[in-house]
């Protein structure tokens, strides 16, 4: 039995400036008794497996399921293509009259890397495997309900690890407990540091022999290379009068109190860390405790985020406007022809766009956040691998596509394309406007995008009839706005057929695109 594709939108192939988008159309039909079940097609890019994927989800709260070994669920893959590495039998699973036991190891939207069952894929039959993707190895685990994992190859032992350094006995004679370093080569022994900052404007002060700041350690990680006893610094109850020589993190060298690391008890040492003698001079050793400075609040700068409102959507609904007419032709030729509806004019949507972006409160206002999803859905195109358009579904969707053009400073166009077989009788007949829009780098050919990126199949004839701009913004509450400008490019689609009845009289068909609506939600 073959699986029929999911009427919803799959995703785009995106080439060069180009989208066009929709979804492929059509049924295959059942495969002999006798053959084997007919695959889910993929088309290989390098190590990965194309293949696209009928399950509606953004791929972060829905679509197809990705599952870990013991069948967890551990993300998602979103609507439309993506890869699989390779291919095992597993678990059988079932969607209605639909079942499938092979499964495609991927990694979901969220970076967990699983299994995919080629149930949730577009085409293929019952039990189809995934065309063109090699079986998986043992190194990737096995799928869930796999019979068996097949044995790994065998490894060579692994190296010996060298042994870890013998921990640094405790002071004897009952010594205070020393602060904990450890040896990172090249005579450094690193520590761990407790006070706040960045190290240029705060942190652990580190301080010259005469007792000035000369710098600062940031928290966390930094090395010493040796201590030496000096003026005890104390804050509060803690106190310590042991000195690490160091290197501040301006690249002055000096000293740090051990009073200022994470550990040990009041006067403890550096653990495992020698004794520097008179190699480096002395450490501070008369003066107060020179307290670290807080470290400086930065200033917010103009584009960071005081707050944000996320989870926002726009979503933009194409179609176009439909006309049937009658022309009746007067006995006198000095009369203009008369008309009549030969239907109610219509309008027919084909395809939505839909916009996710977050808005983001700065010191100058709300803005557009950094971040924006498209997600391009169109009823009646579709390209396959190698960019050829391939007309699908049925109606008056049929043959028509979007596509984007460019995104920048949060404004995209969008382009109406209409393809239809090759003596299907809709020449291009009328041009609204065929200037190009100004201040794009690609204004040149505007006029040839889509014909000159997309390229038909035999048979097939494809015609840009309309661009609209796209621009996206916040408003004040930090609401996402989405406006679509008045078409700055169209054109409008003519036929005409011979009325049988009557020579020289004939029926007329126009067809023009619209400009989208806009809903805001979020």
């Amino acid at each position: 039995m073959s699986r029929p594709e999911n009427p919803l939108p799959r995703r785009p192939l995106r080439r060069a400036l180009v989208v066009v988008i929709g979804l492929l159309a059509g049924a295959a039909g059942a495969a002999p008794a006798s053959a084997a079940p007919k695959p889910v097609p993929c088309t290989t890019s390098g190590a990965h497996h194309d293949c696209q994927w009928r399950v509606p989800g953004n791929g972060t709260t829905g679509g197809a399921p990705v599952l870990a070994s013991n069948g967890t669920r551990v993300g998602y893959l979103h609507q439309g293509k993506n890869w699989v590495l390779c291919q095992r039998t597993g678990r059988r699973d079932k969607d209605g009259s639909y079942f499938n036991n092979v499964w495609g190891y991927t990694t979901a939207d969220n970076g967990k890397k699983g299994w995919v069952n080629a149930l949730w894929a577009h085409g293929g039959d019952n039990d189809g495997a995934f065309s063109g993707t090699p079986q998986c190895s043992a190194s990737y685990g096995s799928p869930p309900g796999a019979t068996s994992t097949p044995a790994p190859p065998n490894k060579p032992a692994p190296a010996p690890t060298n042994p870890a350094p013998p921990a640094t006995p405790a002071p004897t004679g009952g010594g205070p407990a020393q602060v904990p370093c450890s040896s990172i080569g090249k005579g450094r022994h690193s520590c761990n540091w407790r006070v706040a900052g960045n190290g240029k404007s705060g942190g652990t002060p580190v301080l010259n022999g005469a007792g000035k700041r000369i710098g600062y350690l940031h928290q966390g990680s930094n090395w010493i290379l040796c201590q030496r006893t000096g003026r005890e610094e104390s804050l509060g109850g803690s106190k310590n009068n042991v000195w690490g020589y160091t290197t501040a993190d301006n690249g002055k060298k000096g000293w740090a109190n051990a009073l200022w690391a994470r550990g040990g008890a009041n006067d403890g040492g550096f653990s495992g860390t020698p004794q520097c003698g008179a190699k480096y001079g002395a450490p501070p050793s008369t003066g107060a405790t020179t307290a670290p400075a807080p470290p400086k609040a930065q200033a917010p700068s103009a584009d960071s985020c005081a707050h944000t409102r996320e989870g926002q959507t726009a979503t933009l609904s194409y179609s176009y406007y439909e006309t049937r007419q009658h022309v009746i032709l007067p006995g006198n030729v000095a009369q203009a022809p008369a008309t009549k509806n030969d239907a109610k004019p219509s309008h027919h949507a084909f395809g939505t766009i839909t916009v996710g972006a977050d808005a983001c409160k700065s010191p100058k206002g709300w803005r557009l956040g950094k971040t924006v999803n498209v997600r391009e859905h169109a009823k009646g195109l579709y390209p396959d691998s190698s960019g050829k358009a391939t007309i699908i579904g049925s109606g008056a969707a049929r043959g028509w596509g979007l596509g984007i053009i460019g995104f920048n400073n949060g404004s995209f166009d969008v382009q109406y394309t209409a393809c239809h077989e090759t003596g299907g009788g809709w020449p291009i007949v009328e041009a609204i406007v065929t200037f190009p829009l100004k201040g794009l780098p690609y204004k040149a050919a505007l006029a040839k995008f889509g014909l000159g990126k997309l390229i038909p199949e035999p048979g097939i004839e494809c015609e840009n009839v309309g661009t609209a701009r796209v621009t996206l913004s916040a408003d004040r509450n930090g609401k996402l706005v989405a406006r679509s400008q008045d078409l700055t490019f169209g054109e409008t689609l003519k036929r005409t057929l011979d009325d049988p009845h009557k020579p020289g009289d004939y029926h007329e068909q126009t067809k023009s695109p619209e400009n989208p609506k806009v809903r805001v939600t979020g």
